[in-house]
């Protein structure tokens, strides 16, 4: 989709002309501590209107840390669980492992919509998300007794692990390979002494990094006790020294990356854009175009179709402002053109019925791509998926074009 701002700022400023009195004596100037257009400061930033500040500390606080509130504590209980699990080797225990992983990885998934910051810059996100996983490298390790050989703890796993190891043999699909199977728990008997020990080693280290992306925002000062148990074991090498919270927080202020409203909310609106265009062109597209079943995320565990459904729910969640419980960008994006909001909200939704469609047709997007191949991209529920996401991603790149204050 293309959209075309109609108005641009020199003819706006010819019909403000048009409209407005012509004597200067008519003019009022503002009030001390208020805005050109007469909105009160806000008193934590005195460089924002109250409803530009009121919007980014929602946006920060109840959005953003919130899920990397909720994604730390459910990577801490999939670690106690793993834990578990090597103390009493059951199926039960392995069920309970696989149950919490997909808890963590659903709020992930939510926090994709915004990867900017710390996820970022700090190498997180491709230190607990690579894909696909160096498979001949890790059958190799898993064959060895690299880890079970650590008798020292849990912890002098994980340090070898972040020490030793790239990216494509740690994180989510690490986990998911030992203990998932044909998208159900794994048979314990399947999972060997080294699985064990290089899973406790990578439950650890994806907890740390969950501490680190919430450090981020939020401080360390914003972790506490367990949270901040696992985040102090690595701080001194891997500790987070920026705060992103702050920086939107203090946006205008020196100091903060974000030197204007307006470009706060373009950075917000960056994150939700990116992710939907790479569910489409890259979550999507790649199983199809190289015509392997090895492309397709999370296929151990079958999740990819919720994979993809909790970007598309964490980027209405960023634009909502949790579907309306406070101040959002969807206001500001309705305030400049009702038809890109509409866009971005149906377009959603559009993709996400698709997606169920192909659950319903297939089970999975890994037996959808073992069965079809690249005839996939002719499925009806691929084409509407795509085209429903393309339709998003053009109009949130819309949204950023415009001028917020």
């Amino acid at each position: 989709l293309m959209y075309k701002k109609i108005l641009f700022p020199a003819v706006l400023c010819l019909l403000s002309l048009g409209f407005a009195a012509c004597s200067d004596d008519e003019e009022e100037t503002p009030a001390a501590g208020t805005s050109p257009s007469g909105e009160v400061m806000s008193a934590q930033n005195p460089l924002l209107t109250e409803s530009q500040y009121g919007l980014l500390d929602y946006y920060v606080n109840n959005v953003v840390i919130s899920t990397y509130s909720a994604l730390l504590n459910a990577s801490i209980d999939f670690y106690d669980k793993v834990n578990v699990l090597l103390a009493a080797r059951t199926q039960d225990n392995v069920d309970a492992a696989c149950k919490a992983w997909r808890s963590a990885r659903e709020q992930w998934e939510f926090s994709e919509a915004f990867l900017f910051g710390t996820a970022t810059e700090s190498q997180i996100d491709p230190h607990m998300d690579s894909w696909p996983l160096d498979n001949t490298q890790l059958a190799r390790l898993l064959a060895s007794n690299t880890f079970s050989s650590v008798t020292d703890g849990a912890e002098a796993r994980a340090d070898l692990l972040r020490s030793n190891y790239g990216n494509s043999l740690m994180g989510f699909h690490a986990a998911e390979y030992v203990i998932f199977e044909n998208g159900n728990a794994k048979a314990v008997a399947k999972i060997s002494d080294e699985e064990y020990a290089y899973l406790q080693a990578t439950a650890l280290v994806l907890a740390e990094d969950c501490a680190r992306l919430k450090a981020g925002w939020a401080g360390a000062e914003g972790l506490q006790g367990r949270e901040a148990e696992i985040y102090n074991r690595i701080a001194d090498d891997y500790g987070i020294s920026k705060n992103y919270g702050q920086f939107m927080l203090r946006t205008g202020q020196q100091g903060s990356i974000y030197s204007g409203f307006s470009v706060a909310v373009s950075e917000i609106l960056g994150g939700m854009s990116d992710i939907t265009d790479e569910v489409g062109n890259t979550k999507m597209e790649n199983p199809i175009a190289k015509n392997s079943v090895l492309e397709v995320e999370s296929w151990y565990s079958w999740n990819s179709l919720d994979d993809f459904e909790n970007n598309l729910l964490g980027v209405r969640m960023a634009y909502t402002a949790n579907n309306g419980a406070g101040l959002s960008v969807r206001q500001l994006v309705q305030a400049k053109s009702m038809a890109i909001d509409n866009t971005i909200m149906t377009n959603i939704e559009t993709a996400i019925t698709a997606l169920e469609g192909i659950r319903a047709a297939y089970g999975s997007y890994r037996t959808l791509i073992e069965q079809r191949g690249s005839a996939a991209k002719q499925d009806a529920n691929v084409v509407k998926a795509q085209a429903a996401l393309a339709d998003l991603t053009d109009a949130l790149v819309a949204a950023q074009g415009y001028y917020y204050e």
